[in-house]
């Protein structure tokens, strides 16, 4: 998936979608992590700007804990 203008779009099938990413830092936090940097996110969802990663964890997660580079948010699991 690749991130574009708000939203995500499958490269290979071509489908939109503006919250795939929720699900994917649900399995980020299941799998490998409940907290993420910036820059895991960075990595994780795809070499995002800094500034669209911070956007992006500050409306799904909310709650960070650290400063600057410390900075970790806590990922909110959704079931499903």
């Amino acid at each position: 998936m690749n991130r574009g203008h708000g939203n995500w779009k499958c490269l290979a099938c071509s489908p939109v979608s503006k919250d795939t990413h929720i699900q994917a830092l649900n399995d980020y936090a299941l799998l490998i992590n409940p907290t993420i940097t910036n820059k895991e996110a960075q990595n994780y969802l795809g070499s995002l700007s800094s500034d669209t990663a911070k956007r992006i964890l500050k409306q799904t997660c909310g709650v960070s804990a650290g400063n600057k580079k410390g900075k970790r948010y806590f990922i909110p699991f959704d079931e499903v």
